[in-house]
């Protein structure tokens, strides 16, 4: 994997409001090429009951599952040192911290294609946000389902991909290799050098 390479995590939780009083259900890991990572059901350490209709994750089927402390070690050594984009940053941040320390950077598909979507909230003062799979359709053309864990991971990567195209969002919202950052910053000074030799030879030829 190159520096410029990103990892795509998708989770289920047992809700989204209060990660003090929610965990996580299941947990997928993609790299930038599609290839699946890490995919596990989680048991949670907090609740045992929970509303299962949407992704149809029952407290049955993580009974045996390994809990987040236990595949934590995997996953610190799976994402150290890489950039781990994430939909809806913010919030998934607070229940994955404890597997997320290791990570180099991590970044928000999210915030991304609402600045490129350009649909201000006045109300909120910043750009809507929508949801993954409806960015998903608009980018790919394909129906989502973010109830998939897998597939939910899949789809970061397809609508991140795409928004790394346009180098306006790159820039804010991606990760900027440092020879690139190098490269951006010599070209800056060579144009302010251009500029003040110009303006000299200017300034002779005006008082010759």
């Amino acid at each position: 994997m190159t520096q410029e390479e990103y990892v795509y995590m998708s989770c289920i939780c047992t809700g989204y409001e209060e990660a003090s009083r929610n965990d996580v259900l299941q947990i997928a890991v993609r790299d930038d090429a599609g290839n699946v990572l890490f995919d596990s059901l989680i048991k949670p350490a907090k609740r045992k009951r929970w509303d299962s209709y949407s992704h149809e994750i029952t407290p049955e089927s993580v009974r045996d599952a390994p809990t987040l402390s236990d595949v934590a070690p995997e996953l610190q050594k799976l994402l150290r040192g890489k950039h781990v984009v994430l939909y809806n940053k913010k919030s998934l941040t607070r229940f994955l911290l404890p597997v997320l320390c290791t990570a180099a950077t991590t970044h928000c598909c999210m915030l991304a294609y609402a600045e490129y979507k350009h649909d201000w909230d006045p109300y909120h003062k910043h750009y809507r946000w929508h949801k993954l799979d409806d960015a998903y359709f608009e980018l790919s053309g394909q129906s989502g389902n973010i109830n998939d864990c897998k597939q939910a991971a899949l789809e970061i990567m397809t609508v991140w991909q795409q928004l790394m195209t346009k180098p306006r969002l790159r820039k804010k919202y991606g990760f900027i290799p440092f020879s690139e950052e190098l490269l951006s910053w010599l070209k800056r000074i060579a144009l302010i050098f251009g500029a003040v030799i110009i303006l000299f030879i200017a300034a002779v030829l005006l008082f010759r």
